[in-house]
């Protein structure tokens, strides 16, 4: 039995007509449902096995997804959410999509052991099924494409040239339809830990910044440590007795800040690059609920001050923004570092402005946990 390969789009933007031209095979099977098109295509005879599944294991209330062993190697992997298949791929097993597991509510196994998701971490219980029998998947076998031999479109594109005349070659010209790209439920997820700045990363240059910060000589005090864009950036600003002579000693003795620093005449300006992002999550969802509550009450506990806090769904995930202020030591912020580790928690703005006493600062930071809708 071939598989075939599945294309997803939008129902509102194309039609099966136009997936069917954009994917071309021999063989094709479509359904339109939850408002999107699920094209099935191959260039050998082959099965819409995913179809066949859902119809056999039915409606269900939750997410679930569905591993069938093919050979030693490779598995069948499918994942249906709101009644509607989501994705439908073969794969081998130590590639199955992390996030898709961990997002269902029930996971079917077909001539595999329960065993074969101990590497998945806590996945939900599993069930075995047997496999489908032939009269079960002979109704989603793939139907020849039909096609219109080369000689009638030849002899059509000449009578359609006699019969328009000039006017084709005065009638302006469409543009290409471009193809229409598969949807991704994840896509967004994706994209989004992968491009936010980790957090736990920035308060670890922070606290080192703001300890050269301590350090700064006479006449060359401490304006501002702050996130601007990709850059950690700290400003000192001359006073009326300090002298780019000492400022410029004082960089020659820290070789690590040399190549990120500007001195003008009245300012001394260190800039960070920051690289580090949430991509480790890109593989890997987290509830939303109870991780955010006891994160601010954490929080709280060490003398911070929640506020602002927004919620933002998307597709398949929900972003919870929030600000955090508190007159903090740079031991504060280091400790503030544990709260955040180990979680896909990004920062988007950050500033510390020094306040007395010395060694204290006034802090603000914005923060965002990105997770798995409640």
């Amino acid at each position: 039995m071939n598989i075939a390969a599945l294309c997803k789009a939008s129902s509102t933007h194309t039609n099966k007509e136009k997936l069917q031209r954009d994917h071309p095979a021999k063989y094709a099977y479509s359904v339109t449902r939850e408002g999107s098109i699920s094209l099935y295509t191959s260039d050998e005879p082959a099965t819409a096995l995913a179809e066949a599944w859902l119809k056999k294991i039915g409606r269900q209330v939750d997410a679930w997804c569905l591993v069938e062993a093919l050979n030693d190697h490779t598995v069948f992997f499918m994942f249906v959410s709101g009644d509607d298949v989501k994705k439908a791929i073969t794969c081998e097993v130590n590639q199955l999509d992390t996030v898709l597991l961990l997002r269902s509510d029930r996971v079917f196994l077909v001539n595999l052991p329960e065993s074969t998701l101990g590497q998945y971490g806590d996945c939900p219980t599993a069930t075995s099924l047997a496999p489908l029998t032939e009269a079960e998947y002979a109704p989603f076998d793939l139907k020849p494409v039909s096609t219109v031999r080369w000689r009638a479109v030849v002899v059509g594109a000449v009578l359609l040239a006699m019969c328009g005349g000039g006017y084709a070659l005065l009638r302006p010209q469409s543009l290409p339809e471009s193809p229409v790209s598969p949807l991704d439920p994840y896509l967004a997820y994706r994209t989004s830990v992968s491009q936010a700045l980790s957090a736990k990363e920035i308060l670890q240059n922070t606290v080192a910044l703001g300890a050269y910060g301590l350090l700064l000589p006479t006449g060359w005090p401490l304006d501002t440590i702050s996130l601007q864009g990709d850059n950690l950036t700290l400003t000192a600003n001359r006073s009326p007795l300090g002298t780019q002579a000492v400022i410029k000693q004082w960089l020659q003795q820290q070789n690590a800040l040399t190549p990120f620093s500007t001195v003008t005449i009245d300012t001394l300006t260190i800039r960070i690059p920051l690289s580090a992002t949430l991509s480790a999550w890109r593989d890997t969802i987290m509830p939303v609920g109870q991780s955010t509550t006891r994160l601010f009450d954490a929080q709280t506990t060490l003398g911070w001050t929640v506020r602002d806090v927004i919620h933002t769904d998307h597709r398949v995930s929900t972003s919870i923004q929030w600000s955090l202020t508190k007159t903090a030591m740079l031991t504060d912020i280091a400790t503030l570092i544990d709260t955040v580790a180990m979680q896909p928690i990004s920062i988007s703005s950050l500033t510390l402005t020094p306040t007395q006493p010395l060694g204290r600062y006034a802090t603000e930071l914005s923060l965002a946990f990105t997770g798995e809708n409640p």
